[in-house]
């Protein structure tokens, strides 16, 4: 009995052994889990770099459209111009916001040693790289909206500066196109026969 106690000990020790070896060996390292949350940061901003790139070319055409839309004197003080303005500023902001993250993202990056704190700082980059994300998205999603309401602006002109241009249609034309065709009747027909 003795016997069977002491085998079934070292068969229990060698399972624990076991179970803890393939536990530890299932865990990731902690080198895997910075690695993992470093590709997280970078699958954001990789992502955010897109709309970075459409808030720069929206900034673009709307300080464009804007100059002109300056040139009547008397849109300078109306209240679309200080929401074009507050636009502006906003896709500003957003571009100097992403600049700013991605200048400070490597100096930072470098000063860390521990897997700890770098999970920590990738923690963090997480999240500023989201609300940085989102500002450009909601900055963006206005600076269009302004593109468009220039576009429907001039669209609606367009019909008053027709007006004064050519007709595409001559008078004539249109005369020919109003005046009714004239039937003879058949005792017309018949004296202009007789009169031959």
């Amino acid at each position: 009995m003795k016997v069977t106690f002491e085998i079934n000990r070292h068969v229990n020790n060698i399972l624990l052994f076991i179970t803890l070896f393939i536990m530890i060996g299932c865990e990731p390292s902690m080198e895997d889990k910075v690695e993992k949350k470093r590709q997280e940061v970078m699958d954001l901003h990789n992502e955010s770099m897109l709309v970075h790139g459409e808030v720069v070319e929206t900034l673009f055409e709307l300080e464009e459209a804007h100059k002109e839309w300056l040139k009547d004197s008397s849109n300078i003080g109306s209240g679309k111009n200080i929401k074009i303005q507050e636009t502006l500023a906003a896709l500003k902001s957003a571009d100097e916001n992403m600049m700013t993250w991605m200048h400070a993202y490597t100096p930072a990056l470098e000063k860390l040693t521990t897997p700890e704190e770098k999970i920590t700082f990738f923690e963090e980059q997480y999240k500023e790289m989201q609300e940085v994300d989102t500002q450009m998205k909601s900055s963006l999603e206005d600076g269009k909206m302004m593109i468009d309401s220039f576009a429907v602006q001039e669209a609606l002109e367009e019909p008053e500066n027709n007006e004064n241009s050519e007709p595409s249609v001559s008078e004539e034309e249109l005369e020919e196109k109003e005046t009714p065709a004239i039937y003879l009747d058949e005792t017309e027909d018949e004296n202009a026969d007789v009169a031959v």
